[in-house]
């Protein structure tokens, strides 16, 4: 007995309909591409332009966008929370600089010491 092809998307058995294949051997009925198709032709990311699957996309901030499009939104909100930090404590800038050149100076001796 021959096997029976089930279109991986509903279940509906394809053996004796017309029937699509995918790249990973499952078969697809005639509706299921068609709808497969239609989605395809994607959901516009409003940040870049192009189109994506809609389960591609990410909420972010009231909107959907692609995930490429999030990832950079977020990156730039946690450089602007980094940018907060020394703003709400103006002491640590100048503490920060003193430690950063007795860093260096610290550098600055032990080179001198081992390649003089």
């Amino acid at each position: 007995m021959a096997t029976r092809k089930k279109c991986c998307i509903c279940g509906t058995d394809v053996t004796d309909l017309p029937r699509f294949r995918d790249d990973q051997g499952n078969y697809w009925c005639a509706e299921c591409t068609a709808q497969d198709k239609r989605a395809r032709k994607g959901v516009t990311c409003p940040a870049c332009g192009r189109k994506f699957m809609p389960q591609e996309m990410v909420r972010s901030g009231g909107k959907y966008l692609c995930q490429a499009c999030d990832l950079v939104q977020s990156s730039a909100a946690n450089a602007g929370e980094a940018r907060t930090i020394t703003a709400r404590n103006p002491r640590l800038v100048p503490l920060l600089s003193v430690f950063l050149v007795l860093l260096l100076v610290f550098v600055y001796v032990i080179y001198s010491t081992y390649y003089s």
